[in-house]
């Protein structure tokens, strides 16, 4: 079908243009709008949680065994660990195109293989894939005004958390910093004594008080019941109302034991600029649109803050501010090059009809664009905004060059019909030509691999499409409206672009002094190798950031209160540098974080002060002076693309490992090998590490006494306030019961802890256990084929 058939159609060529234009209009509102492209990263983690094991301890009898077992899951590229105190990660990396659910189901099949070979105590590792989706949009800090942190944790559990999840754009809502229920028993030792009677004889009443016996089937004549049997304690006034048998005589427990509802002892919390509080990590569906996901949760937030005048809540670290960024470019990018191009084409053409024909075929050319995203199933993104805009300066040269030249036709004589048809056909083929050229240049990013490549394939599929867009609307849209706007265009004005001006002027000079200008180009291309070896070479362009993390490992085996107060001394050093600060401190309860922070170390989200100056400088030195032994690490606030493609590595690793085990080098063997960095001029720190204590039992000695190496064992989870004798299951949760003893400090309480025998005799517990203390590394590294 031949042009000069189409533009003698005008009604038919402007239908099926109005129809294009409702379909990509209809379609831009069904788009899903994200940050990146939808993809999966080939990286799957394994967290592990033992509670009460150390670092050195984890690593040695479950993460190396967990890790060799997962060294057999098909396609793994990569494996690495990391073992801290009671919790480890092991992170499998794979080649990009594996299909990560089937990975994801192996790796479970794997772990369920050597479960039973591990400690009895482990809770089951918790498996987690990684995606861009997976990555939180936005965190929300809310923060309470009045109310105790149990009240406020179930609030957040039970109303917030399921308020924000039934947003349809919203997939899932993790949260932190939430305080958990615990039962303490505080035991009357004297009355206990005076009685005969052990704590183990208050576990057995609660066990024995505590049973759900499931349920059975009756049958009662031609009918038949279900019928529990239940003995099941659910309320404080249970456990306080039990009897205990002495002599014949029933004793309420509760004149052997106090009981009250506590705070489970915190590993970490969260702290908006000062205050403690709950956190929520927000995640978005993955088709959903990110700025109908943000309207949607304002006018939430708007319920909620209405609703509840007690809390204030705050949207902080919001990712889609780079969206809003991209998306303010390509609107400033269409609006000042379209002005541009339109002033331009008033100085050729000195008319008003064909600058403005030309400034109409840009938004058109997008929105049929849009319908192409659609087709391709391709999302509204960082990436794919960035072809757009790069593609918006090409739309305007397709229509300029069309229009000129069918001018040019007109100008020699042809009439409207015959300019159009010809001029049109003529630069139609080098205008495809250019434009496969262009997309020649981004073709390549398709064929990256990775997950660079996948990201990239966007980029290279919008300029495609924006550049096919543009090359239809001007080869069949100008000319047809040119042919329709043929009584209303004066033929005066298209005589003037056969004046000679400044631009063939300057051929002219140019053609004359040929070999001279080309002697200056060679000179110039020359020049530019040079200045082209001291680019600085990087994965991304360096963003400008009002914010920093800092995230410090005091390398101290301090409590989380210690933690907070160290936080908090750090804040205030730096006053009014900063205008708001989010502090997770110590270690957080998100269920989908890829990354595990231990109780000694903090990470502070600041936002800088407008017109305020900060270097890191002011941190360092302040914790030079006053915590010489921390780590710490102060770079700008991450953005998604760091967490995708990772924070830049080390030109150089060393691994350091034992020739004679499996053990881990010594603190001290590592010396003279950091001594001879330093005389290279490579000034590398010790490892942390830490006081941990080992306890010995004195089994001879327990053996004379007729004591239990079970009662030895119990006694000293009371000292430690660890012993747990059961669980209260209310109608919402279950919660734990522990013993305690009175608070003092871990040594003095080891001197005046008791044990009883089996014949009733109590014993200082202090006989029969040693104590040393160790200096040991906080944490070990291990890669593929590699000892910790």
């Amino acid at each position: 079908m031949s042009l000069l058939f189409l533009i003698q159609r005008p009604v038919a060529v402007l239908t099926v243009l109005v129809g294009l234009l409702a379909l990509g209009a209809v379609v831009s509102t069904t788009l899903p709008v994200s940050l990146l492209p939808d993809l999966s990263i080939p990286q799957i983690s394994v967290q592990i949680s033992r509670t009460g094991a150390g670092a050195a301890d984890l690593e040695r009898t479950v993460t190396s065994a967990l890790r060799n077992q997962l060294l057999q899951v098909n396609r793994l590229k990569d494996i690495s660990s990391s073992s801290q105190d009671e919790q480890a990660t092991i992170t499998l990396d794979f080649e990009f195109g594996t299909n990560i659910n089937l990975a994801f189901i192996e790796v479970n099949e794997k772990i369920d293989q050597i479960i039973s070979q591990l400690p009895k105590d482990l809770e089951r590792p918790t498996v987690l894939k990684a995606g861009v989706t997976d990555i939180p949009v936005f965190y929300l800090a809310v923060v309470p005004k009045l109310g105790s942190p149990l009240e406020l944790s179930n609030f957040s559990k039970t109303v917030l958390k399921r308020r924000m999840e039934q947003l349809p754009q919203i997939a899932f809502v993790d949260r932190s910093g939430y305080a958990t229920p615990q039962i303490t028993l505080q035991p009357n030792a004297a009355m206990m004594q005076r009685l005969g009677l052990t704590i183990q004889d208050v576990e057995r009443l609660l066990k024995e008080n505590n049973i759900n016996f499931g349920s059975v089937l009756v049958q009662d004549g031609q009918y038949q019941y279900n019928v529990r049997l239940s003995n099941q304690l659910g309320a404080l006034e249970d456990l306080a109302a039990l009897p205990i048998s002495h002599e014949g005589q029933a004793i309420p427990l509760s004149k052997l034991v106090s009981f009250s509802l506590d705070i489970q002892p915190r590993r970490g919390l969260f702290q908006y600029n000062g205050k403690e509080a709950i956190v929520f990590a927000i995640r978005k569906q993955a088709d959903a649109q990110l700025f109908d996901m943000k309207k949607a949760f304002a006018e939430l937030l708007d319920g909620l803050e209405k609703d509840y005048p007690n809390l204030q809540f705050h949207v902080f670290n919001d990712q889609s501010e780079l969206l809003e960024i991209s998306i303010n470019n390509l609107s400033t990018s269409l609006g000042w090059g379209g002005l541009f191009a339109i002033l331009v084409m008033f100085l050729a053409y000195r008319g008003w009809r064909a600058p403005v024909l030309i400034g109409l075929t840009v938004p058109i050319a997008l929105v049929i664009a849009l319908l192409g995203f659609y087709l391709l199933d391709l999302s509204i993104n960082i990436i794919s905004l960035s072809g757009l805009i790069l593609g918006v300066g090409l739309m305007i040269d397709n229509s300029i060059i069309v229009i000129g030249n069918i001018y040019q036709y007109r100008v020699t004589g042809l009439d409207w019909t015959e300019a159009c048809v010809k001029g049109a056909n003529e630069v139609i083929r080098p205008l495809i030509s250019s434009a496969l050229t262009t997309c020649c240049v981004f073709l390549p990013l398709v064929f990256l691999s990775g997950i660079s490549g996948a990201l990239f394939y966007d980029q290279a599929m919008s300029i495609t499409i924006a550049l096919a867009a543009s090359l239809l609307v001007a080869y069949l849209l100008l000319p047809t409206l040119l042919r329709l706007m043929k009584g209303k265009l004066s033929d005066t004005n298209l005589r003037t672009t056969q004046r000679l001006n400044f631009f063939t002027k300057s051929v002219d000079v140019v053609l004359r002094w040929r070999w001279l200008y080309l002697l200056v180009f060679l000179l110039l291309l020359l020049g530019s190798y040079f200045p082209l070896q001291q680019l600085t070479r990087q994965t991304f362009p360096t963003l400008t950031r009002n914010a920093y993390t800092i995230k410090i490992d005091w390398n101290e085996p301090i409590s989380v209160e210690e933690n907070q107060m160290r936080t908090t001394a750090l804040i205030n050093k730096l006053g009014t540098m900063i205008k708001l600060h989010a502090s997770f401190v110590g270690e957080q309860q998100f269920l989908l974080s890829t990354t595990r922070q231990a109780v000694n170390q903090v990470q502070i989200v600041i936002s800088i002060s407008e017109n305020t100056v900060f270097t890191p400088h002011i941190i360092e030195s302040y914790l030079e002076e006053n915590h010489s032994q921390a780590k710490y690490e102060i770079k700008p606030l991450e953005t998604i693309f760091d967490q995708v493609f990772g924070a830049p590595k080390p030109p150089l690793v060393v691994h350091l490992q034992s020739v004679q085990g499996q053990e881990a080098p010594d603190v001290m063997a590592l010396t003279p090998f950091l001594s001879f960095l330093e005389q290279q001029g490579l000034s590398v720190p010790l490892p942390a590490t830490q006081i941990q204590y080992e306890v010995r039992m004195l089994r001879e000695k327990a053996l004379l006494y007729e004591l239990p190496a079970d009662h030895i064992f119990n006694a000293l989870q009371v000292v430690i306030k660890n012993y747990n004798i059961g669980i209260l299951k209310t109608s919402s949760e279950q919660i734990p019961m522990i013993v305690t003893g009175e608070l003092q400090s871990f040594s003095k309480a080891l001197q005046t802890a008791l044990v009883t025998n089996t014949q009733g005799e109590t014993i200082p517990l202090s006989h029969f256990i040693e104590l040393e203390k160790q200096k040991l590394i906080n944490q070990f590294l291990a890669e593929k084929e590699e000892l910790p």
